[in-house]
């Protein structure tokens, strides 16, 4: 991404600034998310914590079910258990529901973000323009 330089000149009344000059800022905070990199981050995070909430259940495995809230997760995810192949597997389902979870999330964020700069952009050039034809 390419940040445009800011001039260091102090803002004088009455001058009017460059449309090409943003604040860096701004720039960073209204820049699109990539959604391929936000998926492969929620992947390794929720494929994680499906492995590690099965693990540390299976580690300490005192008495009675073994894990009667987590083995819930098998009505989502298809061979899925609480057992050591069960946290793989798990790993594997959590990995890939992260990944389109952050990928949707970044597609989204980023749609709803032009939409919004879209509309401010329309709005302020209507305002801008309301009393063109007083001046003429």
């Amino acid at each position: 991404m390419i940040v445009p330089t800011v001039s260091r000149e102090p803002h004088v009344p009455g001058q009017e600034t460059q449309p090409d000059e943003i604040v860096p800022s701004l720039a960073f905070a209204f820049a699109p998310l990539d959604k391929t990199a936000l998926g492969i981050a929620c992947a390794l995070v929720c494929g994680l914590i499906v492995y590690l909430a099965t693990a540390i259940l299976i580690l300490t495995y005192r008495q009675g079910p073994l894990g009667p809230n987590l083995s819930l997760l098998r009505q989502f995810f298809l061979g899925y258990s609480v057992s050591w192949h069960g946290a793989v597997v798990g790993l594997l389902w959590g990995s890939a529901v992260g990944f389109v979870a952050g990928w949707l999330f970044a597609l989204v964020r980023n749609f709803t973000l032009a939409l919004y700069l879209f509309f401010i952009k329309t709005q302020a050039e209507v305002d801008q323009y309301r009393d063109f034809l007083d001046h003429i």
